[in-house]
Parts: structure tokens; sequence; C-alpha cells
């Protein structure tokens, strides 16, 4: 389960960001991570290597925007994976330590997403588990604004993932 591949949302007409994203990823989380755009017209630039391009076909606009995500994700084997968009940069290193303590959370059952930033800090939540005298990890209340978002990149089970999207 260590080895998560990292899907990332890409509008066409953000594709600008494709580049700094790839060139800020890899300075940050190192080039021995998978990551796979999931997009409609695909680049006509070369990727680092550990990046791929998949088109999900005809762009159907908003009002059908989940219809080719639903797919992909239903004939997708793995059970997790991580989801980001493109217009969310790493800005700094990334903590391999706190990823694989994540991780492990993932062998329990009612875990459906990971919310990977600390915004759930700012909405009503409570102690899910502490980790040391500087990292806890938080669950958010089930009535607070935006509990399941995909705005922000997180570790999701893909039935979970498929039941909300």
């Amino acid at each position: 389960m260590k080895n998560l591949n990292i899907y990332i949302l890409v509008c066409d007409k953000y594709h600008f960001l494709i580049k700094p994203f790839c060139y800020l990823f890899n300075k940050f989380w190192g080039l021995d991570q998978k990551v796979i755009f999931l997009g409609y017209k695909k680049v006509t630039y070369e990727l680092p290597s550990n990046f791929s391009f998949i088109s999900l076909g005809s762009d159907l606009g908003p009002l059908k925007w989940s219809n080719p995500l639903i797919k992909f994700f239903n004939n997708l084997q793995e059970s997790h994976f991580i989801l980001g968009l493109e217009d969310t940069l790493l800005t700094g290193p990334f903590n391999k330590n706190i990823f694989s303590i994540l991780i492990k959370e993932l062998s329990n059952p009612d875990v459906g997403r990971i919310h990977l930033s600390r915004d759930i800090v700012t909405r009503p939540h409570y102690l899910y588990k502490k980790i040391d005298k500087d990292f806890s990890i938080i669950e958010a209340k089930e009535d607070a604004l935006f509990r399941v978002s995909l705005g922000t990149w997180s570790i999701w089970n893909k039935e979970y993932f498929l039941k909300y999207l």
C-alpha cells in the first residue's frame, strides 16, 4: 500500500500549470513517485519520467463533470489512491514520516479519506489520534462544511470516493 498512485485532475485551460506542478512536485516529493494527470486534451510537450497524462475523453461541461471520473475510477484496480488538483502546488518538503503514519490508517475499514493538508483545523473537528507532541490526526465533524471535497489533496478509499462522487 506504500506506493499509492497520485492522480491530479487538470482542466484544459490550466495546462500552463502542469510544468510548474511537475517541477515543484519533483523538488519537494521526489522523482520516485508516479503521478498521473487526468484531463481531456493531452499535453503537447514531454512530461518528466515519473509523470503521465490520461485523457478522459471529451469535456462534458460543468453539469456532467463527474461522469468521466466515475467511469475512470470504477475501472481502477487499486483500492486506495491520492487525488489532487493541478492548481494545488507543493511549496515545501514532503514529510515521508508523517505520510507513512497516515498510510497505516488505511488498514482501518472505516477510513474513507485522509486529508493531506491542515485546513480541517479551521473547521469543526475532534481528535482522532495523537501521534506525538507535534502531530495529531483529527477528524472533521459530521456537520463540518466541505467535509468531503475534491478541493484538496487526499488519500481516498476508492469505494468511499465513488459513493460520494
